[in-house]
């Protein structure tokens, strides 16, 4: 921190005391293992545009702490919305991307529709890839709910396959630029199943 006289000054611009500073933080280039929990302002998290309208620090709901980060969506059938966040040019080879998860009920879907979320990252060369479909209610014999709760969902970047994973060709992990979360409608969805005007929480994004 640099404090200075302006160059058109005087004398009168003199000043013999303390000067404070507080919260020196910065998000741009995070260190691995960096734990976003929101409990700090700025917070470094944006709208990508689609379906999420905007972003907020929320003390609506949280995991751990007082505040989480508030997603706010129009969901249209067939639609998709992006939250993101800048790293810089980090390297997540090997590593698992954690996050905790709250759709309100209204905004999950059903059994046999459900709204899904996915992990997703960009390299520095504009490449992107995703983990899972994270189905908010799941139909695996019964009918499995994770609506109205704090939900932890996982992706390793380079090794988890399947279940709507997808990597584009030349995909280097060692070289991020960015990662997010991805709230989309299914394919068989319809707009009276999937549509949601409303919410959707994140909380403890670590890796």
């Amino acid at each position: 921190v640099k404090v200075a006289t302006a160059g058109s000054g005087s004398s009168a611009n003199n000043y013999d005391g303390p000067i404070y500073i507080d919260d020196f933080i910065w998000y741009d280039t995070p260190a691995p293992g960096d734990n976003h929990g929101f409990e700090i302002e700025p917070i470094a998290w944006y709208s990508g545009g689609g379906d999420c309208l905007s972003v907020e620090r929320s003390a609506d709901r949280a995991t751990n702490g007082s505040y989480s980060l508030k997603m706010n969506y129009n969901l249209q059938y067939p639609g998709e919305g992006f939250t993101q966040w800048d790293v810089g040019n980090t390297n997540l080879s090997g590593k698992t991307i954690n996050v905790y998860f709250y759709a309100p009920a209204a905004g999950a879907g059903n059994c046999t529709r459900p709204n899904g979320v996915s992990i997703f990252a960009k390299d520095t060369s504009d490449r992107w890839a995703n983990g899972h479909f994270n189905k908010i209610v799941d139909y695996v014999g019964t009918c499995i709910h994770h609506e109205d709760s704090w939900w932890q969902i996982t992706w390793n970047i380079d090794t988890d396959t399947g279940g709507g994973c997808y990597k584009q060709s030349g995909f280097d992990s060692s070289h991020i630029k960015q990662v997010g979360i991805k709230i989309s409608t299914p394919g068989n969805g319809t707009s009276a199943v999937n549509d949601y005007n409303g919410p959707y929480y994140i909380d403890d994004f670590t890796w």
